[in-house]
């Protein structure tokens, strides 16, 4: 029996503990682990490496970070958790490792990626109010075109959706995070345009918008957001490729 944790005076097993989160469909520690395992063998199939200096540099970002500068400190936080030092040094690596492999994606990859999907980066600030009865929405919309209320007024007034107490913001929305027919018509509309009224079938109600800016994409600006994006997608290919082989078992003790 290896010792997890003890409640109200009870050991716990490590074996138990995993167990139990996993029955209860708790996969966020496996992923994870799944995710580290499958960085280590891809950078040791690409020959990509982590030496000391680089090791002993991403352990001194850890500590700043976490405000543990002092080294006393940091010790006992060591000894309080029941951290090694080699499986601390481990985690680091893999941590400059991770660096590395996000590193490894070439502006090119980058440039090659926002070409080919540049306008899914555009973003729209956008407001909404939504009436359950199409002729209130109709007449909403009337009064926003011939400025006889404001939007603000009228979604905290009228909206049912929980936004219309925020005026009916919504926020910054990307193309594909809008519905398709609004999403033509609001990437081409104009900051100010009031569209709708748009029949939502699953909510049953009328959605009127208004368009606040309008933020077509910059390759420059997504430089190192997309290289970000590119490193998650390379991550959670190479956990979905990875052969997962569940060996853990229950054992028979029971917590009483």
């Amino acid at each position: 029996m290896t010792e997890f944790i003890t409640v109200n005076g009870q050991s716990i097993d490590i074996e138990d503990a995993l167990a139990w989160q996993g029955i209860a469909g708790n996969t966020e520690l496996r992923d994870n682990i799944v995710s580290m395992a499958a960085v280590i063998q891809h950078c040791s199939n690409n020959g990509i490496t982590a030496n000391a200096a680089e090791i002993q540099s991403f352990l001194d970002e850890f500590r700043y970070a976490d405000e543990m500068e002092n080294a006393e400190e940091f010790s006992a936080w060591l000894k309080e958790n029941g951290f090694t030092n080699e499986a601390l040094q481990a985690f680091c690596e893999v941590g400059v490792l991770r660096n590395k492999m996000r590193s490894s994606i070439t502006d090119d990859q980058v440039s090659e990626h926002f070409s080919q999907n540049k306008s899914s980066y555009d973003i729209a600030e956008l407001y909404r109010i939504d009436v359950e009865n199409e002729d209130l929405a109709n007449e909403i919309h009337t009064q926003l075109e011939n400025e006889e209320a404001g939007f603000m007024e009228l979604a905290l007034t009228h909206s049912v959706d929980e936004t219309g107490r925020k005026g009916g913001y919504l926020g910054d929305l990307r193309r594909n995070d809008i519905d398709g027919e609004i999403e033509a018509s609001v990437f081409s509309s104009s900051e100010g345009d009031i569209l709708g009224p748009f029949k939502d079938e699953d909510e049953g109600v009328f959605s009127i918008f208004r368009v606040g800016r309008l933020i077509l994409a910059e390759h420059e600006m997504l430089l190192e957001a997309i290289r970000d994006e590119l490193f998650e997608n390379l991550l959670k290919d190479l956990s979905s490729k990875a052969e997962v082989k569940e060996t853990l078992r229950l054992s028979n003790s029971v917590p009483g």
